[in-house]
């Protein structure tokens, strides 16, 4: 994989691009990406890395394999379309998402993705049997690539029932391990984008709340607009709000070459009309998918006889991940607040403390 670099000044050394996990969110990173294309574009040509997790590898892989970003934008937005004209949207037995990614991906992906993508791009995937994190970035076919992206982009019950595999391993999406994957290498700097506000280089400006969360290393802001951010990922109300979510991600992109790349410090006060901040809210995520488990359940209930011992290993699997997952969530998310926020009351406390008795005397 390729190394990132050990300073953070866009000017001097390119950094490395890390993608998010998004949904169908990410047209706000497809946005992003345009506009750097428009711009700047030797900052997506020279990036050692392009990093990606879940639909954030989707963006990663069409920068590095150099597919039409408004391609892949129009797509999505047809999808979503779709999807609408169903009841339930993606929650629709006749709706498949991880059928629709997969003809994208086979259609898109240039013959030569593995050579493009060797070495550059990096896809983030959870490895079922242990949960670890891993990184991609060794690719000897374009089935190779196809099937590394697919991984990083399957959650269960929402995705299908059976994982897809990566050389034989089968693997969960990126998300659970890593939700704005990193380069494993000490200083080096990597460029975030996200559509959820929150501490990222690129993101969505919201107000601050009182309420942070720790969601797979990323502190996520725990407010509605990041909310409704989830439930668009999810279940795209609108194709409207995705092309919303398009030009507001083109917007920001602009606004942070202003500030940190076309006009430098001259217009480092800009930065006070978009505080960065690394939030999001999985806390609708496990009622969909128990919905959407309820709703599949008569339809396959055929499927699933047939192939019992191996849907009992799945789903056993599956839940695993995802009870130590929203475990994970909940002990990181109190953790951090009673350090931000208890912390330096308990401190107050024992100066005064320490304090009363030379003032009596």
């Amino acid at each position: 994989m390729a190394l990132g670099v050990s300073t953070c000044h866009y000017g001097e050394v390119p950094p490395s691009i890390s993608f998010s996990g998004s949904g169908f969110m990410a047209t706000y990173q497809l946005g992003v990406a345009q506009c750097f294309l428009n711009y700047a574009p030797w900052i997506l040509r020279t990036a050692p890395c392009v990093l990606g997790a879940s639909a954030g590898s989707l963006v990663a892989a069409a920068v590095v394999c150099r597919i039409s970003l408004i391609t892949i934008l129009d797509e999505m937005l047809h999808f979503a379309k779709h999807m609408k004209a169903f009841t339930l949207g993606p929650f629709n037995p006749s709706v498949n998402v991880f059928h629709w990614l997969e003809c994208v991906l086979h259609k898109y992906l240039p013959s030569d993705a593995h050579q493009l993508a060797s070495g550059r791009l990096a896809v983030a995937m959870t490895r079922l049997i242990d949960g670890k994190h891993i990184l991609m970035s060794e690719f000897q076919s374009k089935e190779d690539v196809v099937q590394a992206l697919l991984c990083s982009c399957f959650v269960p019950g929402y995705c299908g029932i059976l994982p897809p595999s990566f050389k034989g391993v089968h693997y969960l999406d990126g998300g659970f391990s890593c939700m704005q994957p990193l380069l494993p290498v000490p200083r080096s700097h990597t460029l975030t984008v996200s559509p959820f506000s929150g501490e990222i280089d690129i993101c969505p400006a919201d107000t601050s709340c009182m309420w942070n969360m720790v969601v797979s290393g990323a502190t996520l802001k725990g407010n509605m607009a990041n909310s409704f951010r989830i439930i668009n990922a999810l279940y795209p109300m609108a194709s409207e709000t995705l092309e919303q979510a398009y030009f507001r991600g083109y917007e920001d992109a602009i606004n942070f070459l202003l500030r940190n790349v076309l006009l430098g410090d001259v217009v480092s006060y800009l930065s006070m009309f978009g505080l960065p901040a690394k939030f999001l809210s999985y806390l609708l995520l496990p009622l969909m998918l128990s919905f959407y488990a309820v709703l599949h359940s008569r339809l396959r209930l055929e499927l699933i006889i047939r192939h019992t011992p191996e849907f009992v290993f799945w789903a056993w699997h599956s839940l695993r991940h995802f009870i130590f997952f929203f475990f994970s969530v909940l002990v990181c998310s109190l953790k951090k607040n009673i350090k931000d926020r208890v912390t330096p009351i308990i401190l107050l406390l024992q100066w005064l403390k320490i304090q009363a008795p030379f003032e009596a005397l």
